[in-house]
């Protein structure tokens, strides 16, 4: 039975026994909740994955949130390497619903706060990895020190990244600002990853009968459009602040020529970013 026949027909035992998604009981009395788009997120990640419902289960049942999530391909691995990072990632930009359906119980609905919010977070996070990497000798840093600074596979940084940085080191403010823009630079791309993550995800729940039963769909479909409406307003962010892709890294790299020909180093710069 539907979760909205539960509570619109009003049958407090079926209420109070929950309901099946995902081979667990929840939502109903001395359950927990059902996350809408937690645990949605964290299924869909498996099935898209060519796992089935009962192998996601199983992988999953330990509930330790710093388990690595299965199946990771590279680009993924610096963004969303656990299931609490995935969590983390779907809170942030779609928000959250834990659904309970028994008598007396209460459905919390969180809010989201968008992609440009994770996006600061992490080119926050990506900025302090930078600062820490580029007071040691070029010499010690490892290829998985480079990652954590990179996206895959369109910034792959390396020794080169923080040659140019330290000719920088004689104007702080400029050296603060490629930081912060390399920093963006790969969050940004970051950003473009966890949304086509977040939609194949739920677009993979949806193709189950869980989903259905739970009778979420609607809920789903709007946050659906959400991921497309955050699409938007991240292309409209970067107009706005006349912010380019990758254009941080670009001029990075290029900072020995610019020194050569004597040009500003400030080049095409984001508002902000």
């Amino acid at each position: 039975m539907k979760v909205e026949e539960l509570v619109q027909t009003g049958l407090d035992k079926a209420a109070e026994a929950g309901f099946n998604i995902f081979g667990s009981q929840k939502g109903g009395k001395n359950q927990p909740a059902f996350e809408v788009l937690g645990d949605t997120a964290k299924y869909g990640w498996c099935i898209y994955r060519g796992m089935t419902k009962d192998e996601c289960k199983s992988y999953f049942a330990s509930g330790d949130s710093s388990k690595q999530l299965p199946n990771l391909q590279e680009k993924h691995k610096q963004i969303i390497k656990t299931v609490s990072d995935l969590d983390r990632a779907t809170k942030i930009i779609l928000g959250e619903k834990y659904l309970s359906v028994c008598k007396g119980c209460e459905s919390i609905e969180l809010p989201s706060y968008g992609i440009v919010v994770w996006i600061k977070e992490v080119q926050h996070d990506i900025y302090t990895i930078i600062s820490d990497q580029s007071v040691l000798r070029i010499a010690n840093l490892t290829a998985e020190d480079y990652k954590r600074v990179s996206s895959e596979p369109s910034i792959r940084a390396d020794a080169n990244y923080y040659r140019n940085l330290a000719l920088l080191q004689g104007d702080i403010d400029v050296y603060q600002m490629y930081k912060l823009g390399w920093a963006y630079d790969v969050a940004y791309q970051r950003g473009v990853i966890i949304l086509d993550v977040l939609e194949d995800s739920i677009r993979s729940a949806m193709t189950t009968s869980d989903i259905e039963s739970a009778g979420v769909n609607k809920e789903l479909e709007r946050k659906l459009a959400q991921i497309e409406s955050e699409r938007e307003k991240l292309k409209r962010h970067s107009q706005v602040n006349n912010y380019v892709p990758r254009m941080y890294v670009r001029m990075l790299l290029n900072i020995n020529n610019k020194k050569a020909l004597n040009e500003g180093l400030l080049g095409l710069e984001g508002n902000r970013l």
